[in-house]
């Protein structure tokens, strides 16, 4: 073996395993970025659906606040209108004689009823407020009942309750409006009576109601109305 065998037999093992090496360490490389390219891909494929699934649940969250505020607002209403037309439609003289009717105007009543059917004919006040809860400041409709001590109703306690939240009725849409006996029972070809309504003339009463029990959002109102002819007051039948 010649001086040069001896070198390429020496050097040949060395070169292979370099070579060997260098192929590895490529090859780990390559792997190693694709691992890391189907990492990034997994983890926004992952983040999309995260964020997905997040909004889809405040989505049905906020929904089912806001059907579930709709509910007890039309409940409230409802339970309101059966109970100021059955009051309303039966309104008569105080104990004292006073006219059925105390006062009215655009945001309130007031008239004498029994409206528990005992042998004592109440104040009745139905009127437009605020009302407080938490830091939160509400526009609501009240209901007064004052019981006559003899036949006195002024020196009387007044029991006050709010029967609905989340009022939003404007100067253009007044929660009272009142009609004479002319009312033909449709409100768009009868005028209502002008203010300062003249109480004696006073035959019907249309409640609306504007609520909006969502106020966090966009304000989508919903307005209900009912209409109570007085029974004791009818001339025009």
């Amino acid at each position: 073996m010649g001086y040069n065998d001896a070198i390429y037999d020496v050097r040949f093992p060395v070169a292979y395993s370099m070579l060997m090496k260098f192929t590895i360490l490529r090859t780990s490389i390559t792997s190693y970025g694709f691992t890391l390219i189907e990492a990034i891909v997994a983890i926004g494929i992952m983040t999309l659906i995260g964020g997905g699934i997040v909004a889809f649940q405040k989505s049905v969250i906020v929904n089912s606040k806001v059907l579930q505020g709709t509910l007890v607002s039309q409940q409230q209403v409802r339970k309101t209108f059966s109970t100021f037309s059955a009051e309303l439609r039966s309104a008569s003289p105080s104990v004292n004689g006073s006219y059925a009717i105390e006062s009215v105007s655009t945001s309130s009543i007031v008239f004498y009823s029994n409206i528990d059917n005992d042998a004592t004919v109440e104040r009745v006040r139905y009127f437009y407020a605020t009302s407080t809860i938490g830091s939160t400041v509400l526009n609501v409709l009240k209901k007064g009942v004052t019981r006559p001590i003899g036949a006195v109703y002024t020196t009387a306690p007044e029991t006050i309750t709010t029967i609905v939240y989340d009022v939003k009725n404007s100067s253009t849409t007044p929660i009272f409006t009142y009609f004479d006996s002319a009312y033909s029972g449709v409100a768009s070809s009868t005028a209502p009576l002008a203010q300062p309504v003249p109480i004696a003339e006073v035959r019907l009463v249309k409640m609306s109601l504007a609520i909006d029990p969502n106020a966090s959002r966009s304000p989508i109102y919903q307005t209900y109305e009912t209409q109570v002819s007085i029974r004791n007051l009818k001339d025009n039948l």
